[in-house]
């Protein structure tokens, strides 16, 4: 939180507000639909504490639970996992306007026949 607030500035994040400084007042704080214009950016900067890696994703049909990178997620918690990404996070959509591979996710898991989705919607 300290980054957040601009006033631990040590870290991936103190450097990203560094560089793109937080608006102060909390309302104003939003995810951008053109955040991908500073991708290349962040990613040079990110590489200072971490590298890139293959995530694996798997599924347990029969106990309808989902591992990602090693941490197991129920149904329930995946799904929350997933409506927390299409509502932004903690500081939510810029005018509720989402990028596109969001708006992707949302037609995947719509159309999905993986019964992880079945009766799940956005």
């Amino acid at each position: 939180m300290g980054a957040i607030h601009g006033i631990d500035l040590r870290g991936f994040i103190g450097a990203v507000y560094q560089l793109f400084p937080f608006p102060q007042s909390p309302e104003e704080f939003k995810q951008k639909l053109d955040g991908k214009a500073n991708r290349t950016v962040v990613e040079n900067l990110i590489s200072q504490w971490s590298q890139p890696v293959k995530i694996l994703v798997e599924t347990e049909a029969q106990s309808q639970r989902v591992k990602i990178a090693g941490v197991l997620f129920s149904k329930a918690a995946l799904h929350e996992l997933v409506a927390y990404v299409w509502r932004g996070g903690m500081p939510g959509w810029q005018n509720k306007l989402r990028p596109d591979y969001v708006r992707k996710m949302k037609d995947a898991i719509n159309t999905s026949i993986s019964p992880i989705f079945k009766n799940f919607e956005l």
